[in-house]
């Protein structure tokens, strides 16, 4: 399915209430929906949803009003689209740090995990073929002497020996299931979101298409399943389980049919917040206002480090882990950010606090800038959250504020995937 037509796009948002009629249209289950107490649903995913040639885009909090992308025409849509679901497929990528399977880690629908691995795959080796050594006489790359000296006649011709006839090593590569299976892996996926996600090239094997008799086809799982039993190189072990995984979900899907529901996008944000920081972050004005610079300046760098606190022998292993750390010992100063994928702040935020107080314990002569970091549709701004009042303060406890600094989303995630 090649989305070259024009195609209707139905907005809805993270944590927003939809209507029945796109949960009926998209046949959305009960992992894609919340509740309220009065019974109201409301979307539970960031991601795209395909039903023929209508597709249902969620976006994520505070993204963009979703009557301000209904206003959007069809390309700028896509735009959109693309900045989100390469968004998701950075934070899927992050997770890939093993050589071995793809863990579902990623909250998709859809294998984009597995489809990356196969690709890395192909990028550094190309397709799997099975190499043979063929040992014929009178053509080849190398003389094979064993078998020459083995299998030919000798003669004395003017005092020279001579081997008739002379054997050749030659090399041949056979593709197998498994090539098959990468080429679809790969052109399937290509053909399904190139209009809503950046992904590589597949020129080199796109004339290969999709091969029909793949999908939905549970015999050529159990066939790769029975090649893997016998299989011993670790990276091809990994290829197959990936060929595997990817087709299970692709088989196991209502009609095979492509969605890619992303359940976790708190963790995207917080990647990207990270990477913003490490980019754009100059520091605090005078006013406590959060200061980044318009262009790449590759400045401070932002860690996220345990804080273990406990001295209990049985408990040392308890620790709290701030999503984003940066002590300064030059300036004598240290940064508390956390990253909040929130719609709104309701309350405090008892671990912000708890931060706050471990670290001003253990850096007494360090000053302290604490804040969560949310996403806005508007333009960066820092405001006061918190201000505990002195009364609940130690007499010599220097007081303790948080803030929220509230970063404009469509800049972050551009800053993520590019």
């Amino acid at each position: 399915m090649i989305l070259k037509t024009q195609v209707k796009i139905d907005p809805t948002q993270d944590g927003e209430l939809i209507d029945d009629k796109l949960i009926k249209k998209y046949g959305l289950n009960k992992n894609d929906l919340f509740y309220s107490k009065e019974g109201n649903p409301y979307t539970n995913f960031v991601g795209v949803v395909h039903r023929g040639t209508d597709i249902l885009v969620s976006l994520p909090k505070h993204f963009m009003k979703t009557s301000t992308f209904d206003n959007y025409d069809e390309p700028d849509k896509k735009k959109y689209i693309k900045l989100i679901m390469d968004s998701i497929n950075a934070s899927v990528r992050g997770y890939q740090k093993s050589d071995h399977q793809v863990q579902d880690k990623s909250d998709t629908t859809f294998a984009i995990a597995a489809y990356f691995k196969v690709y890395e795959y192909f990028a550094k080796y190309g397709l799997y073929h099975v190499a043979h050594q063929e040992i014929k006489p009178f053509s080849g790359n190398k003389i094979a002497w064993k078998e020459t000296l083995r299998r030919s006649t000798k003669f004395i011709s003017n005092g020279n020996l001579i081997f008739s006839p002379i054997f050749y090593k030659k090399k041949r590569t056979d593709e197998t299931l498994i090539t098959d299976c990468m080429v679809f892996v790969i052109n399937y996926t290509s053909q399904l979101f190139n209009d809503f996600m950046t992904l590589p090239s597949n020129a080199k094997i796109a004339s290969r298409g999709v091969k029909s008799g793949i999908l939905g086809n549970d015999a050529i799982i159990h066939k790769l399943q029975e090649i893997l039993s016998r299989t011993f190189k670790d990276i091809d072990q990994q290829l197959i389980r990936n060929i595997i995984l990817f087709l299970q979900r692709v088989n196991s899907s209502p009609r095979q049919v492509p969605d890619i529901k992303y359940y976790n996008y708190s963790s995207v944000w917080e990647q990207a917040v990270q990477k913003y920081l490490n980019n754009h972050f100059q520091g605090v004005d005078e006013h406590n206002n959060m200061q980044f610079a318009s262009d790449n300046i590759n400045g401070e760098r932002f860690v996220k480090e345990p804080l273990h606190y406990n001295t209990v022998k049985r408990y040392r292993d308890w620790y709290l882990e701030p999503d984003h750390l940066l002590i300064d010992e030059r300036r004598k100063r240290i940064y508390i950010l956390d990253s909040k994928y929130y719609k709104q702040i309701k309350d405090l935020n008892h671990k912000q606090f708890v931060y706050h107080v471990l670290l001003s314990n253990k850096y007494s002569e360090y000053e302290i800038f604490d804040s969560l970091v949310i996403p806005s549709e508007d333009s960066t701004k820092t405001e006061e959250y918190v201000n505990i009042d002195s009364k609940y303060l130690l007499k010599r406890e220097k007081p303790i504020t948080i803030y929220l600094t509230y970063l404009n989303m469509i800049d972050v995630l551009k800053n993520y995937v590019n």
